[in-house]
C-alpha cells in the first residue's frame, strides 16, 4: 500500500520481511495476517555478470613471482567461487546479504538433466498432460524426442521453462482432437531428421475418453 510504505525503499520493506514482521493483506471485508519470523527466504537468480566480477577478484587476489601457480577454473564452476562482496559489487543491497545467512550456486543444466525433466520429473509437461487426459491415455515422448529438444535446450539456452511451451506446442493438435478419436489409445511425440518433432496417434482401446 503506498499510502502506509511510500516512506521506505524496496530493500527496506524487504529486510522487515526476512527479519521478521506481520504482512497484511486486506481482501474486502476479511484481513489475512502472517508473520514472517519463521519463514524460511530463498532468494534466487541468474545474475548474468557476476561470473566477470568473480573473475576480476581472482586475479587480482593471485600470488606473482617465478613460482606462483595460476588456477585456471572452468566457466562452468566460477560461480562455486562467489562471496559477498562479489555480490555487493554486482548491485546487491549490503543490508539485504548481511540476513543471507548461506550463500551457493547450483550447476549448469547440461543435456542428461534436461532429458530427465521431460522423461522422469513428476511435475514434467508430460506428466502434467497425463493428468489433463485422465486414465486410460498415455502421453509419451519417445527418447529421440527428448533428446532433441534436450540439446536445443542446451544450444538456445532457453532453460527448463522452454521446454514446456514446445511440448504443449508439439501435442496442440492431439489435444483438440483426441476427444473425438475413440481408437486412439496414446498420444506419441517423435523425432526424425526429415520430419522433426512430430506427434502421432497411436491406435488401441482406452478405458474412457477424457475431456469429454
Amino acid at each position: 500500500d503506498s499510502a502506509r510504505t511510500g516512506s521506505f525503499s524496496a530493500w527496506s520493506n524487504f529486510l522487515k520481511l526476512i527479519e521478521g514482521t506481520e504482512v497484511e493483506h486486506t481482501d474486502g471485508q476479511n484481513v489475512y495476517r502472517m508473520n514472517t519470523e519463521k519463514v524460511l527466504f530463498i532468494c534466487l537468480g541468474a545474475f548474468d555478470g557476476l561470473d566477470e566480477i568473480i573473475k576480476k577478484r581472482m586475479r587480482a587476489g593471485k600470488e606473482i613471482g617465478f613460482c606462483a601457480k595460476t588456477k585456471e577454473i572452468p566457466q562452468s564452476d566460477i560461480f562455486q567461487y562467489a562471496e559477498k562482496e562479489d555480490l555487493i559489487s554486482y548491485g546487491i543491497n549490503p543490508q539485504f546479504l548481511g540476513r543471507m545467512a548461506m550463500i551457493t550456486a547450483t550447476n549448469e543444466l547440461k543435456e542428461e538433466d534436461y532429458i530427465r525433466i521431460l522423461t522422469e520429473s513428476k511435475s514434467s509437461v508430460i506428466s502434467r498432460l497425463n493428468t489433463v487426459f485422465l486414465a486410460g491415455m498415455g502421453v509419451k515422448a519417445s527418447k529421440k524426442a527428448a533428446q532433441y529438444m534436450a540439446q536445443r535446450a542446451v544450444k538456445e539456452q532457453t532453460g527448463g521453462r522452454a521446454l514446456f511451451s514446445e511440448v504443449t506446442e508439439s501435442f496442440r493438435e492431439g489435444m483438440y482432437q483426441i476427444a473425438g478419436r475413440k481408437d486412439v489409445k496414446e498420444l506419441r511425440l517423435r523425432y526424425s531428421t526429415t520430419d522433426g518433432l512430430k506427434m502421432q496417434f497411436v491406435k488401441g482401446t482406452r478405458e474412457k475418453l477424457p475431456l469429454s
